[in-house]
């Protein structure tokens, strides 16, 4: 910090919004740790096309540093899915129906007291290292932890490299180092994957009736955030 001149900055600086100025100040000695804080509401930008946010920063000594963040509301079903170094994809089924002895249907209803079936599958078309893949579940719902004395037997989660367009042979469930089931959600971790075709199955408990948007199943990188993909948005209903 003392070669890069940031304890002792001397610069002006300004920030547009789609062209129109929105702040502007300088840095100097006396405030070298000092931020500035802007908050744009969503009605005040660019509807349904690109908005432009410019940082300007003056001449002088120092180093400008700004943080962008958008917090916005979305409805859960108009999320679509999105493939940026991960494909997911997240399918529920009734537990009752066997795929090895008749053919599933994907449900979004089920009585509470029955069993979800879950498949999550993740596609990783390059080696990736460092991977987060989380489930969120419905609200209403527990997933069921194989590792609990009190457990059912017959719910133990299943990893199976599928074979496809990106299989290379048999991986099997080592390469997830660490899986957690928490109360909002499942989270898988891996120090290396290598390129495959992954489904995990495992299995949800509905207790509580009613209509739930569950949030998409997301894979990244965790130091390579950029290296993304969800699943899409869903509506998951529990009757009584």
């Amino acid at each position: 910090m003392v070669v890069s001149g940031e304890l002792e900055p001397e610069y002006a600086y300004e920030l547009q919004v789609n062209l129109q100025p929105r702040v502007s100040g300088s840095f100097t000695p006396d405030d070298a740790t000092a931020s500035e804080t802007l908050t744009v509401p969503l009605n005040e930008l660019v509807q349904d096309s690109t908005n432009f946010f410019d940082f300007r920063r003056g001449a002088g000594d120092g180093r400008l540093y700004y943080t962008l963040r958008l917090d916005s509301a979305i409805a859960v079903e108009a999320l679509d899915p999105i493939s940026r170094g991960f494909t997911v994809e997240r399918r529920y089924y009734d537990a009752a129906c066997d795929p090895a002895a008749e053919t599933c249907e994907p449900i979004d209803t089920i009585a509470a007291g029955g069993r979800v079936r879950v498949e999550l599958t993740v596609i990783v078309p390059n080696d990736r290292i460092y991977v987060t893949v989380e489930d969120p579940i419905p609200a209403g719902t527990d997933a069921i932890d194989p590792n609990l004395l009190t457990s059912a037997s017959g719910n133990e989660g299943v990893i199976v490299p599928a074979e496809g367009e990106f299989g290379r042979g048999f991986w099997g469930w080592w390469y997830f180092d660490h899986i957690q089931y928490r109360d909002e959600k499942v989270v898988f971790l891996s120090q290396f994957l290598p390129a495959g075709t992954y489904q995990y199955t495992y299995f949800l408990q509905p207790n509580i009736p009613g209509v739930y948007q569950v949030m998409p199943a997301t894979a990244r990188e965790q130091y390579f955030p950029e290296v993304f993909g969800r699943s899409e948005g869903a509506i998951f209903t529990i009757t009584e």
